[in-house]
């Protein structure tokens, strides 16, 4: 569960942050609330059926990628939001990005748990 918390804090802060640095983007808080939880319900189930059988490579760009289609349609559906292509490739790398080094800590941690240290 704690795995999935810090999941959440860092999406919701990626999304939210990024929107504050660049000014064409305007979201809601409850844009950046939904789409977080739902940007982490997909990337949890996506690591528990992709990631024991692809490459931690494939599987973080996955998640980067279903961020962003994730925040664009989400965009199309929130009357208050305005997001770019800029806006939506950030999430998208940033978030990959932290998938990436997520996933090579949890492997770091099961590998050493798994050998009963």
């Amino acid at each position: 569960m704690g795995k999935l918390l810090v999941k959440l804090i860092t999406f919701f802060l990626v999304i939210y942050v990024v929107a504050a640095l660049l000014p064409a983007v305007r979201i809601t808080f409850s844009y950046a609330l939904v789409t977080t939880l739902l940007i982490a319900g997909l990337d949890w189930i996506a690591d528990r059926l992709l990631l024991p059988h692809l490459r931690n490579v494939v599987a973080s760009a996955t998640d980067g990628l279903s961020a962003f289609l994730i925040l664009w349609i989400a965009d199309l559906f929130a009357p208050n939001s305005a997001v770019t292509f800029t806006y939506l490739l950030l999430v998208g790398v940033i978030i990959a990005g932290f998938e990436f080094m997520f996933h090579r800590s949890l492997f770091k941690i099961e590998n050493y748990d798994r050998k009963g240290a």
